[in-house]
């Protein structure tokens, strides 16, 4: 890694704990919240309109301006002579963002427990979730199981997939730590990660099927 820049991105459905990982991460590197980069900050209120207040797609969000916050020295995290920058997203994995993580963390959730989280914190209506919350994560992260099954060098070579469904935020946050810093007694089930996203692609495909 060097003394250039590391990305650290963290992508996942919602309410599978991307910010509380983020939050961990930076308070690891010896700073605070305020230098994560959250792409909710980034709807266009405008794009909204467009899109008739679907908050779940790509086409929403000011991709310029989250680049440029980015590159802002402001939210760069300096640690042991390096320099991190912080990103959480549910969207972060697609273009114009995918490539530029040097380190890159998916965070997997089953839809029965995104949703019960969903519904417990930040509730919407039951139509509004099935129809454009869940269809839509699936449409923007199944192309991740096929980056991985092909070692693809964007997202940083490799992708990081934590289940949130089985592992603690303690649990989730030590091993992204140890991903992040490259430290050899990190614990992988390389199987099992492809497995979960390989149920993201299964998911959508299915839905593709249905939607025929």
């Amino acid at each position: 890694m060097g003394n250039k820049l590391c990305y650290i991105g963290i992508c996942g459905a919602t309410r599978s704990g991307k910010t509380t990982l983020a939050k961990n991460i930076v308070q690891y590197l010896k700073s605070d919240e305020k230098h994560v980069i959250h792409l909710d900050d980034f709807f266009s209120y405008e794009l909204l309109y467009e899109h008739k207040n679907n908050w779940e797609i790509p086409e929403v969000i000011d991709w310029q301006y989250l680049i440029e916050d980015m590159e802002n020295e402001k939210y760069t995290v300096n640690y042991l002579n390096k320099k991190y920058v912080v990103t959480e997203g549910f969207l972060l994995f697609k273009k114009p963002l995918f490539h530029r993580f040097h380190k890159s963390i998916f965070i997997w959730v089953s839809k029965e427990e995104s949703k019960k989280r969903r519904m417990e914190t930040k509730p919407v209506t039951e139509e509004y979730y099935e129809n454009l919350v869940w269809p839509n994560y699936l449409r923007n992260n199944y192309h991740l199981a096929k980056m991985k099954r092909n070692k693809e060098k964007n997202l940083g070579g490799d992708i990081l997939v934590l289940d949130s469904t089985k592992e603690t935020a303690e649990e989730m946050s030590s091993k992204a730590i140890k991903f992040i810093f490259n430290q050899k007694d990190i614990k992988r089930d390389l199987k099992k990660e492809q497995e979960l996203l390989d149920n993201i692609e299964q998911q959508y495909n299915e839905l593709i099927k249905n939607e025929k």
